[in-house]
């Protein structure tokens, strides 16, 4: 399927036939090959796991009572009841004062005005950058499939008593345009960095007061 804006899209059903590909360049590419292959030798990577060891990660793994999650510092898996894991990202962080809770609805309404306050700043600065920048940040807004990031803990095992890590993984949701978008802002070397507090102000607001804000002048 062709995503809006998108210069090249991969065609599954294409085939390379015979006669396609010039013969000159196809010996180019045999040689290359055959001076290539011999530089990189595949080796098998022995698991620092016994084999009992290996066989209860995962059965533990499929249990519906357990979780295995990542620890800090990459110090290995972790292994937790998941009712006492999800009970800890609550009291550690969800429930504090650095979440705020809201509605299904509220979600929904919060993450639409977001998603037009960037389309908006785009079209009223779609003067003030490139063709190839515009197209960027246009594909960013244009694939987001889920508009929400998603919370996850990592294990502090090293903190005595041991802590949790919050992430909040944007990849692929509203929030990464948002970045997009800022870091064109920081990044240019145009007059359209002055665009900066404007957009965060914008976006700020929408935050704090939760309220669309009223429409700006950018020139």
């Amino acid at each position: 399927m062709r995503t809006p804006n998108q210069l090249y899209t991969r065609n599954d059903l294409w085939e390379l036939k015979d006669g396609m590909v010039d013969p000159e360049i196809q010996a180019q590419v045999n040689a290359f090959r055959k001076h290539l292959l011999p530089l990189f030798h595949c080796q098998k990577v022995h698991s620092n796991l016994i084999p009992i060891q290996q066989y209860l990660l995962t059965t533990l793994h499929h249990k519906p009572d357990f979780i295995v999650f990542n620890s800090d510092k990459n110090l290995g898996p972790v292994l937790l009841e998941r009712e006492a894991y999800a009970q800890r990202c609550l009291t550690d962080h969800l429930l504090t004062e650095t979440y705020q809770q809201l509605s299904t609805k509220d979600a929904h309404v919060f993450t639409t005005e977001t998603g037009q306050l960037i389309a908006k700043f785009l079209n009223d600065n779609a003067s003030a950058i490139t063709k190839m920048n515009m197209t960027y940040l246009q594909r960013t807004l244009d694939r987001v499939t889920d508009s929400y990031a998603y919370f996850y803990a990592l294990a502090k095992i090293h903190k005595s008593p041991w802590k949790t890590r919050p992430i909040v993984l944007v990849s692929g949701s509203l929030l990464w345009p948002m970045a997009s978008v800022n870091g064109w802002i920081n990044n240019s070397n145009s007059s359209s960095a002055n665009y900066l507090p404007i957009f965060q102000a914008c976006l700020y607001s929408k935050l704090i007061l939760t309220t669309w804000p009223e429409p700006i002048s950018l020139a």
